[in-house]
């Protein structure tokens, strides 16, 4: 039986998966969720991360128009 579940590149590890969730229009991975979840600031990977989460916030308001 073929798999009917669609499979997504992960915004973060770029893999194509099947489980994760949309943020702010971008997808990341059930593994990248968990990592993100687990990690503390003191983890070495911990400022890629962060630099992917505010990447996905640059790409989701980057079209917005600000009134002063």
């Amino acid at each position: 039986m073929e798999s009917m579940l669609k499979t997504k590149k992960c915004f973060i590890c770029n893999h194509e998966k099947t489980d994760g969730i949309e943020v702010l229009g971008e997808f990341l991975c059930n593994d990248c969720q968990k990592i993100i979840v687990d990690m503390s600031p003191g983890d070495i990977k911990y400022e890629y991360y962060r630099k992917k989460m505010i990447d996905i916030w640059r790409n989701y308001t980057k079209d917005v128009e600000y009134e002063d």
